[in-house]
């Protein structure tokens, strides 16, 4: 991700999509940033231990996070928020006129 100038909800939304949940911006900031994000770090670490809680998917899962945190200095916690839905109860064709 690199941009010049980017507002901080275009950033969130962004981060949203790279991570496959929800952002909320909680930060406050309302100017416009220059950006250069690479999503994958140079390393990943694997944990060595075959017996290890982590496997290699969740290890990967949190490099996007690890990399956010340390290229743009951003903290992203895992909260619980509400968050609006959109219901659809039924759909029916158009009626011809």
């Amino acid at each position: 991700m690199i941009g010049e100038g980017v507002p901080m909800y275009v950033i969130v939304n962004l981060l949203s999509n790279m991570l496959g949940r929800t952002v909320i911006n909680n930060t406050g900031l309302t100017g416009k940033y220059d950006v250069n994000l690479r999503p994958v770090p140079d390393s990943v670490d694997f944990p060595a231990d075959p017996a290890s809680p982590e496997s290699p998917g969740d290890v990967l899962n949190l490099a996007p996070i690890e990399t956010v945190e340390k290229q743009l200095g951003l903290r992203l916690e895992t909260i619980k928020a509400p968050q609006e839905v959109l219901v659809i109860d039924r759909i029916e064709h158009p009626s011809s006129n």
